[in-house]
């Protein structure tokens, strides 16, 4: 009787719950501080995904490559893959839609906008901010307006 008795008091301490040190709080889950930093750093990293995979499909379009986000293996990880590839579909979509501008440009001239285009979405993407000047001497000299056009819209993703 003694035995079952001192089982018996234990489990009739655990079961009260005035005894406990934090009375009524207990059953309230607790906040992880770290839990919400990742979380937030798991947004960040799919922003910077979705950014990366825009800049990549509008270069891919305007270079005239197919549209296949998977060229691109080491710019994504399973966890930002979904977010990766909205953004290049995205980009490379809008990078289409824009080619109505080009209508007014002879080859040439799009040439050298395209590169500046794409010299621009690099600079973009690596943070590099506006400097032009840079890619002095990569294109004809005649064709500079053209190339700082492609450039700026590039800069800013258009």
């Amino acid at each position: 009787m003694k035995r079952i008795a001192l089982l018996l008091v234990p489990l009739a301490f655990n079961q009260c719950s005035w005894m406990s040190p934090a009375r009524g709080q207990r059953d309230l889950p607790v906040a992880d501080p770290g839990q919400t930093e990742n979380r937030w750093e798991g947004r960040e990293m799919e922003r910077a995904a979705f950014a990366d995979g825009s800049t990549d499909g509008a270069v891919d379009h305007d270079s005239g490559s197919p549209k296949a986000y998977s060229s691109h293996p080491g710019r994504f990880v399973p966890g930002t893959e979904q977010a990766y590839r909205e953004g290049y579909n995205e980009g490379y979509d809008k990078s289409a839609a824009s080619d109505h501008k080009a209508t007014d440009r002879t080859a040439a001239q799009q040439q050298v906008y395209d590169a500046g285009y794409a010299a621009g979405l690099r600079d973009r993407r690596l943070g590099r901010g506006d400097d032009p000047d840079q890619y002095a001497g990569t294109y004809d000299a005649k064709f500079s307006s053209w190339f700082l056009d492609g450039y700026d819209d590039g800069l800013e993703a258009r």
